[in-house]
């Protein structure tokens, strides 16, 4: 534990204080020993090479929803909007996701054939929808890396939409690129709000409360004392809002959309049996960076 605090607090000093003990980062010294979580302290986190501020105190972006992001940014790739975004400024830079993820298209994939691209995504722009977005990571990753891209985002916490502005904001993202509307999952479709929106979106990703109330006494307690609950937790084992989101996305997916969704790693055989009475045929499940069981990738609504 003191090595884990010690490890925290240079980690604090260095990236908030350029290594200086000042009066403030004492004071956040004690923020750390009280359990506040580092990034909280610090005050943001970093995710895809984007920023994300946590001033609101949104959920932490984590390791694994970085990971399942960053392998959409590879899918993207792969389907041809590589034939845009692989020449964008970024695919050039070693450090930039999409300088390895632009090998495929480099290596002449099918999906990196540009009459394929026009065929099968026509639009200029592609349409993105991020569902409990939260501090807005998720969106913002594909909005920073990809050139062509639009994102509507949705949440219904008053502070995770504030969140969600100003990382877009501080990650320079155009105003033109995106709308930030509070909706309870899709309820802003059927709202005043529902004329910014796009009915049909080309990739929708969701990363839901997910984590059983049994589980509780199983979770950190410094993720219990200062994350949202509303963002870790759901009724049914967990499954309350994944069902609800697969009842409805349909109606919101193009004939060739995707959908990303994150799960629990003990999930997966839940997940399988709602996908199945929903209708849905076509899905693939994956693991994480730890070799868990971590998102499913629905291709219901692609055609070839």
């Amino acid at each position: 534990m003191k090595d884990k605090l010690n490890q925290e607090i240079t980690w604090l000093l260095n990236e908030k204080y350029n290594g200086r003990l000042t009066a403030e980062a004492k004071k956040d010294i004690t923020r750390l020993i009280k359990r506040e979580p580092v990034d909280y302290v610090i005050g943001y986190k970093k995710f895809l090479g984007c920023k994300i501020d946590l001033r609101y105190m949104p959920l932490i972006p984590r390791e694994e929803t970085e990971f399942w992001v960053k392998r959409v940014i590879g899918d993207i790739s792969d389907k041809g909007w590589g034939n845009i975004f692989c020449e964008h400024p970024q695919a050039k830079l070693p450090g930039s996701p999409l300088a390895k993820f632009c090998r495929g298209h480099e290596r002449g994939r099918r999906w990196g054939d540009r009459a394929y691209h026009k065929k099968h995504f026509p639009s200029p722009y592609q349409k993105i929808l991020d569902v409990f977005a939260g501090s807005g990571c998720c969106g913002i990753a594909i909005l920073k890396h990809i050139s062509n891209s639009q994102c509507d985002f949705l949440d219904i916490d008053d502070n995770c939409l504030k969140q969600i502005r100003l990382n877009l904001k501080l990650n320079g993202i155009d105003k033109k690129r995106y709308h930030v509307i509070k909706s309870d999952i899709f309820s802003a479709f059927s709202s005043a709000n529902h004329k910014l929106l796009t009915i049909n979106y080309n990739l929708i990703l969701v990363n839901p409360p997910y984590i059983g109330l049994s589980e509780r006494k199983n979770i950190q307690k410094s993720v219990l004392d200062f994350e949202p609950k509303s963002a870790l937790f759901a009724k049914e084992n967990g499954l309350f809002f994944i069902k609800k989101f697969l009842q409805e996305v349909k109606n919101y997916l193009s004939e060739n959309g995707v959908i990303y969704l994150e799960f629990g790693y003990n999930q997966k055989n839940d997940i399988a049996k709602l996908l199945k009475k929903f209708g849905y045929q076509n899905f693939e499940f994956h693991k994480d960076q730890f070799n868990k069981w971590r998102f499913v990738k629905i291709l219901d609504f692609f055609r070839d």
